[in-house]
């Protein structure tokens, strides 16, 4: 018999992760800016366009993607969980559940390249080229526009999650009991 015993909370995060995260994200404004200006494909001098190769590599990398392209993952607690390929459906028509499912798909495959960019991989899809209208049709020109704004907010939320992760105090039990003990004193 199993009981139900309450689980420890597990972050998305390892202890490693967010230990790469503030190490990378914290009081790194430049950075954070630079990072920004390769996911949306923004004019960028060498030495940002450097300060993010040189960064967003090996285990740094692989958080990164963690942050903009979360992989399903089970073992993480109730509230952690995050599926790229959500779509809501309850009440909706099967053509606007299309319609999200089109807008989805195109936003994580203009990341996925956009991270793959960093390391040298073509950019052929243009964050612009989803403002053209010319010789669509009025379905693919909505889908591009939704892709648009999804992901520069998709992007600027991402960025401030890690910033807000970098900034997270570790404190043990005892640290936490000390500080609350010596701020009610005041």
């Amino acid at each position: 018999m199993v009981e139900n015993q309450p689980q420890k909370r597990q972050s998305r995060y390892t202890d490693k992760e967010l230990e790469l995260i503030n190490n990378t994200f914290l009081d790194n404004a430049v950075f954070v800016k630079a990072l920004r200006k390769q996911l949306i494909q923004q004019p960028m001098s060498d030495v940002e366009k450097n300060m993010v190769e040189s960064t967003v590599k090996g285990d740094v990398a692989k958080v990164v993607r963690k942050i903009f392209i979360p992989e399903l993952d089970g073992d993480v607690s109730l509230t952690n969980l995050t599926d790229v390929h959500y779509v809501a459906t309850e009440d909706r028509s099967p053509e606007a559940i299309y319609f999200d499912i089109q807008v989805n798909r195109k936003k994580f495959e203009f990341l996925e390249q956009q991270l793959k960019a960093i390391e040298g991989g073509d950019e052929k899809i243009q964050l612009d080229d989803f403002v053209n209208i010319e010789g669509i049709e009025l379905f693919e020109v909505c889908v591009n526009y939704a892709v648009r704004t999804k992901v520069l907010g998709h992007v600027e939320s991402n960025l401030n999650l890690a910033i807000v992760l970098a900034g997270q105090k570790k404190e043990t039990a005892e640290e936490i009991l000390k500080r609350l003990n010596a701020d009610s004193a005041k």
